[in-house]
């Protein structure tokens, strides 16, 4: 009987292992590391791509979270299913589903893959700039100066914004080695490291000869050269973005080190940081198209949960006494000159001086009453942000401010007023304040509990406890808060979900963060978990690290995630628990093995353009072709694996089952996408066939497998065939033995049996 044990897990392993799907094409167009970094030119060009990379992987395409973190922090009002607009924003909150296949696995892994790359690449670099052999030449001492504090500020922001958006993340390192998975760390030690990058990057730009940033690695296709003291303001601003910004909640808001960031913000940029824009170039804010955030009121509306601070006239207060999901649009009526002027609707229709110009400032309009679309009652307004119009028509090629210096001052004021000092947060926050026609502050100010000038004039009026239908003039701190959200909407990537989380402003259950895509959980083979939702826990399970096996200390968000611990193994193996349970054991086994039996085909070389339509095929991808794929697909393509849907000379349109990318040797699982790919851009082409004497190995493999199982559970043993608890008895028959008969256990693989 140890015989058959033996044949049992003998061919069993063989069925695991004897039926890989192997590719049989060896794609001499995709380069790897040392290859694509022998070069220092390619170096230099490839870390001068990077700032466009982190783009597209915030404001690129909706198909990011940008989308949901607008709705659930009232950046915008839909309810439409789209990208997870609707679903972000649903009052009470649900948790981000993070099961396979749910509706929004591709926003939420886009963001988490394409900051990665960025990461991954800016490390590689790094790693290969800082090789006492590498040289851009002679007499560049100062461009290799550049490459490195460059290098370091995109390693910082890459990192830095996964830290602001995930829970936790994996950190590429110089060190690691091509096949290395990043284990995940918590979001405070993630964006630690990506201030430790930042800090870098200033110690880089510091050194003597330093040189400006070439045109478009910062600014866009066409923008300008930044030179090195204006790179070091950038810098300074973004470092006081990431440290303000990592905060979950209004205790870690209050625990930052606004010291440094009030002096990063001082030292940060004195006009907006504009970025030329232009979609043919990959580079772009999709969410701003006439198509989507223009299109009407389904896609874009401000609910006035916000909006209505500036009103002064009681309709504000007359809003939040209806009941939630009745509550009807009104007519704001305010000082604020961001917002149209006028006592009726047809007046604030008519009041469009400078609306849709990003330097005008009318931010706001009223639109015409033809444009109104049903939605839930506190969704429901009559207003659209509308300063970015004029971007949109011109079709989003154009300078576009993706850091406002009203951001980098309120950032300031915030650091000042925490730390008491008023009147120099006061004179930041009019800077933009009495540029709207609203009333200074300085010098009417002095305390952080005043409140601000204007009497019943007074903008923002904040909701008053316990019951919240009345309001009150706000102090200097809401005075912040409103110019800071005035000034920022729509500008950048996650410009109100992250202070609105820290300043405790989300609605109950609202998630503070998306979980690790569970693509990443599954390449590491960790457990997948949701977060959020009234009422759930997130229901998030302790991960453990890959390299070395210890806890990963866990963050402690606000919303109270619950750690599900692993139950213990049992110290009895299956073999002393009886015939029955090593026979559902090897059962188990055959059915773990069942995924591999896809394997039974491989790829074979197509040497003909024609490639049959309904052919199941693995393109790879040539370096020209991953540039031209990056913005649809993300950076780094390999091949894609997908069923014909039509075939050209010039072209082949694929319905997508997988595509795997240089950093990882995970395929990305796709649901039928169709994609176009020009011929161009196919390195080689493999069919998909299947291969009758593997499967037919298999087929033998896994039948002498059941044959064995059967055997053992009629004959057992020999010893010990009883239950594991003391003193049971076996209580299986044999006719219960006799149930599992080879007859009964025969499976058909791979289509030949």
């Amino acid at each position: 009987m140890r015989f058959i044990r033996y044949l049992t897990a003998a061919t069993l392993l063989g069925a695991t292992f004897g039926c890989k799907d192997v590719l049989e094409v060896e794609n001499r167009n995709n380069p790897d590391r040392q290859r694509v970094l022998r070069n220092a030119a390619d170096v230099e060009g490839l870390a001068g791509s990077q700032f466009q990379q982190i783009i597209s992987g915030t404001l690129g395409s909706t198909a990011r979270v940008q989308t949901g973190m607008m709705t659930a922090s009232f950046e915008n009002a839909s309810g439409l299913a789209n990208n997870g607009l609707g679903p972000r924003s649903g009052i009470q909150r649900q948790p981000i589903d993070n099961g396979r296949g749910n509706a929004y696995q591709t926003e939420n892994f886009n963001d988490f893959r394409i900051l990665s790359s960025v990461a991954r690449n800016s490390a590689d670099i790094l790693a290969r700039a800082k090789d006492p052999s590498f040289t851009l030449g002679a007499n560049r001492a100062g461009d290799e100066n550049r490459l490195k504090a460059w290098t370091h500020f995109l390693y910082g922001v890459s990192v830095g914004y996964l830290s602001l958006v995930y829970d936790q993340a994996g950190i590429p390192r110089p060190t690691d080695t091509p096949t290395t998975i990043p284990e995940l760390e918590a979001y405070q030690a993630v964006n630690a490291y990506a201030l430790a990058q930042l800090d870098s990057a200033l110690a880089y730009a510091a050194l003597p000869g330093t040189t400006a940033l070439p045109a478009g690695w910062l600014t866009g296709p066409g923008g300008p050269t930044v030179s090195v003291a204006r790179f070091n303001q950038v810098i300074r601003s973004f470092r006081a973005r990431m440290r303000a910004g990592v905060a979950r909640n209004p205790a870690e808001r209050g625990a930052v080190n606004w010291e440094q960031v009030s002096a990063d913000a001082t030292a940060g940029i004195q006009e907006d940081l504009l970025v030329r824009m232009d979609p043919a170039q990959n580079w772009d804010y999709t969410w701003l198209a006439t198509t989507l955030h223009f299109r009407d009121a389904n896609w874009h509306q401000m609910t006035y949960y916000i909006i209505g601070m500036a009103d002064v006239s009681g309709g504000f207060e007359n809003w939040l006494s209806q009941p939630r999901d009745a509550r009807t649009p009104f007519l704001i009526i305010t000082p604020d000159l961001r917002f149209p002027q006028g006592a009726t609707r047809a007046a604030q229709n008519a009041d469009r001086g400078g609306q849709g110009a990003p330097t005008g400032r009318k931010y706001f309009r009223n639109r015409d009453p033809g444009g109104d679309q049903a939605a839930v009652g506190w969704a429901n307004s009559q207003y659209d942000h509308y300063r970015f119009r004029a971007f949109a028509d011109a079709g989003r090629i154009g300078d576009f401010p993706f850091f406002t210096r009203a951001e980098n001052d309120m950032l300031g004021a915030e650091g000042h007023i925490r730390r008491g000092n008023i009147s120099a947060a006061a004179a930041l926050i009019d800077r933009t304040r009495t540029t709207a026609g609203l009333p200074a502050l300085a010098g009417a100010v002095t305390t952080g509990t005043q409140p601000v000038p204007g009497g019943a004039q007074c903008v923002p009026r904040i909701p008053v406890g316990p019951n919240f239908t009345s309001t009150a003039c706000g102090n200097i701190f809401e005075a912040m808060k409103w110019e800071k959200r005035m000034e920022t909407a729509y500008t950048t990537y996650g410009a109100w979900f992250f202070d609105s989380r820290g300043w405790g402003d989300l609605p109950i259950g609202t998630p503070v963060h998306w979980p690790v895509p569970n693509q990443e959980l599954d390449a590491r083979a960790l457990p997948i978990y949701n977060l959020g939702g009234v009422g759930q826990t997130g229901r998030r399970a302790e991960h453990v690290r890959l390299r070395n096996r210890r806890p990963l200390a866990r963050s402690h968000a606000a919303i109270g995630d619950r750690v599900a611990r692993r139950e213990k193994p049992r110290a009895r193996h299956a073999l002393a628990r009886g015939p029955g349970t090593l026979l559902r054991a090897s059962v188990a086994v055959v059915l773990l093995v069942l995924p591999q039996l896809a394997g039974c085909y491989r790829y074979v070389p197509v040497n003909s353009p024609a490639t049959p339509v309904g052919a199941d095929i693995s393109v790879g991808i040539t370096d020209r072709g991953r540039v031209a794929l990056s913005t649809g697909m993300g950076p780094g393509v390999r091949r894609i694996s997908g069923r014909v849907l039509a075939s050209t000379d010039t072209a082949l349109v694929l319905s997508v089952a997988s595509v795997q990318y240089l950093e990882t040797n995970v395929p990305a699982r796709w649901t039928g996408e169709r994609v176009v790919i020009a011929r161009d851009y196919v390195g080689d082409v493999g069919e998909r066939r299947l291969s009758r004497s593997r499967s037919a190995i298999v087929a033998g493999l896994l039948l002498v497998a059941a044959i064995a199982a059967s055997l053992i559970a009629i004959e057992g043993f020999g010893s010990d065939g009883g239950s594991d608890r003391p003193g049971a008895a076996s209580q299986v028959s044999s006719k219960q033995k006799l149930r599992y008969s080879a007859s009964q256990s025969t499976i058909r693989i791979c289509g030949i049996l």
